[in-house]
């Protein structure tokens, strides 16, 4: 008997919490795309230029991530203009696509980062990063979505130009 009370307990407390949770306005963000199946070009005509002669970026977002593609000019990964200010984020998973980076942590650590390798940042881990001298491409995907990014087809944003412009 004990078993049955245990299981119509746990039944019905899951029922009040589907209930609950339909009964409670959930709040959309437009910049999601729910349900699609979406294919992005990382080089097109829409990539933008958000730090003149530096770095060009897009991004997108999906249904409970962001993307963003950045794209370094040669020669100007490594320039004060390229380095972001230190931030946070959710869990981010990068493919280093072109050049080499580092991740530097708010402590000092560095992790070296080649052309070719996907490297996993642990989410609200403050930090920043150096781009190398070669073209460098990274593409970054970060859950839950960034709040910092706004609707596709605007500029994108990078830590630290807001306080630049």
């Amino acid at each position: 008997m004990k078993g049955i009370t245990s299981l119509c307990t746990i039944f019905l407390a899951a029922c009040c919490a589907s209930i609950c949770a339909a009964i409670e306005p959930v709040a959309e963000d437009p910049r999601l795309h729910r349900g699609e199946v979406r294919i992005l070009k990382l080089d097109d005509p829409a990539m933008r230029e958000i730090i003149p002669g530096v770095l060009s970026m897009k991004h997108w977002f999906g249904t409970d991530l962001s993307v963003a593609y950045f794209k370094f000019r040669e020669g100007s990964g490594n320039s004060d203009e390229a380095m972001p200010a230190l931030h946070q984020h959710g869990e981010e998973l990068a493919i280093q696509l072109k050049g080499n980076s580092q991740v530097i942590e708010k402590d000092g650590t560095v992790h070296e980062i080649a052309e070719g390798d996907v490297f996993i940042i642990k989410p609200w881990i403050w930090h920043t990063g150096t781009f190398g001298d070669k073209e460098n491409r990274i593409l970054g995907i970060v859950t839950p979505p960034r709040k910092d990014y706004p609707a596709e087809g605007e500029n994108s944003y990078y830590p630290g130009q807001e306080a630049k412009e």
